[in-house]
């Protein structure tokens, strides 16, 4: 039984978190669901086969950049600058 109504709660918060994420996402002026204004570079050790990050192999070579932004709407579009 306490089982039960530990997972009802839950059931019950999810529900009501992911509502008002929604509702707010939807009276917005504009659809974005994240923005950034800050993007790092590849550093050598992360470059190559040596230091894969999830499995996934760095690029060839170590590199920079000067600024980058970007946001990603609620429709899945990511635009990064």
């Amino acid at each position: 039984m306490k089982r039960r109504l530990i997972s009802t709660a839950a059931a019950l918060t999810v529900v009501a978190l992911l509502g008002v994420a929604f509702a707010g996402a939807a009276g917005a002026k504009t659809n974005r669901v994240l923005a950034f204004d800050v993007m790092t570079p590849v550093v050598m050790p992360y470059t190559g086969a040596a230091n894969p990050i999830r499995d996934i192999n760095g690029g060839g070579l170590a590199w920079e950049i000067g600024s980058g932004r970007g946001w990603l709407t609620a429709g899945g579009s990511l635009k990064v600058e």
